[in-house]
C-alpha cells in the first residue's frame, strides 16, 4: 500500500511501507537531497526504506533536529539483530559509480550507534545489502561523511544505501545526502597520529594518514607538517597510492 502527497511546488513524495518499491526514473550525478520537500513522515521520491523481518526497526522523514532545517531522515534500530536499510534511487546507467562519491551528514539520535553504507542489490531485499564500509561509529553531533565508490563492484546494482549496523533501541539521523563526481587527483588527510606522549621540548614522531578519495592512482606524494606561522616543521612522502586506499607519511 502506498498513498501520494503532492506538495508545493510540483514536488512528489511517497508515503511508503517499508517493504513499498517505487518506479522511477534514475537519479543524475550530481544529486542532492535534504528531506525538506516532503511531508513527514514520506521519504523522497523513489528513496526506500527496508526492515528485517518481524522487526520495530523504520526510517521516515522528521521535522526536528535536523541538520539544515526543518526535515531529516530517522533509521531506528529495533532490538536484537532488527537493522533497516534505506536506499537511494538507482544512479543513471551512464554514470561510472567508480567515479563518484557519496555525501552525508549524520549523527546518533539516543545511544551511540554504527552506521554501514553499501550498494542494495534488491529493492524488496534487505539481506541484498552489501557494505562497502567497515561499521562507522557516529556521535550525538552532527558530523559531514564522504565514501568515494571507487571500489564498487560494478555487478551489485546502482542503489546506494544506509545501514544501521548496532541495533541498541537507539536511532541514526541522516541529512542532506549528495552524490558528486570525484576530482581526477583528490588527497584526503584523514587525522595525524603522534605516537608518543607530548611535553614542551619533546622530539615527537608523527604520522599522517592519507587516503585516496581521487579516480587516479598518485605514483608520489609529500605531507608537510607547519607551526601557525606556515613554516615547515617536518616533512616526510611516500608512492604509489591508488583510490580508495590509505596510506600515510
Amino acid at each position: 500500500m502506498k498513498s501520494l502527497v503532492l506538495l508545493a511546488g510540483a514536488v512528489l513524495c511517497f508515503a511508503l511501507e517499508m517493504t513499498g518499491i517505487v518506479a522511477l526514473e534514475a537519479i543524475p550525478v550530481p544529486y542532492a537531497q535534504n528531506f525538506d520537500a516532503c511531508v513527514p513522515p514520506a521519504l523522497p521520491d523513489g528513496w526506500i526504506a527496508l526492515e528485517t523481518a518481524d522487526s520495530n526497526s523504520f526510517a521516515t522523514t522528521q521535522a526536528n533536529n535536523a541538520h539544515s532545517a526543518p526535515n531529516k531522515i530517522i533509521l531506528f534500530e529495533g532490538p536484537s539483530d532488527d537493522y533497516v536499510v534505506l536506499a537511494l534511487p538507482p544512479v543513471d546507467e551512464n554514470v561510472p559509480l567508480q567515479h563518484i562519491s557519496v555525501w552525508w551528514w549524520a549523527r546518533s539520535y539516543l545511544n551511540e550507534s554504527e552506521l554501514q553504507v553499501g550498494i542494495l542489490q534488491l529493492p524488496d531485499d534487505p539481506a541484498s545489502f552489501f557494505c562497502l564500509t567497515t561499521d562507522i561509529p557516529l556521535t550525538n553531533y552532527w558530523k559531514r561523511y564522504r565514501l568515494s565508490l571507487a571500489l564498487y563492484p560494478s555487478s551489485l546494482g546502482r542503489r546506494v544505501a544506509f545501514k544501521s549496523a548496532d541495533p541498541n533501541y537507539g536511532g541514526i539521523l541522516i541529512d542532506d545526502v549528495e552524490l558528486s563526481y570525484n576530482l581526477q587527483t583528490d588527497l584526503e588527510m584523514s587525522k595525524l597520529e603522534v605516537w608518543d606522549p607530548y611535553y614542551v621540548g619533546q622530539i615527537q614522531d608523527y604520522t599522517a594518514r592519507v587516503v585516496n578519495q581521487g579516480v587516479s592512482t598518485v605514483y608520489n606524494y609529500s605531507c608537510q607538517l607547519l607551526d601557525g606561522s606556515g613554516s615547515v616543521l617536518a616533512a616526510g612522502s611516500n608512492s604509489t597510492l591508488g583510490p580508495s586506499l590509505n596510506g600515510g607519511c
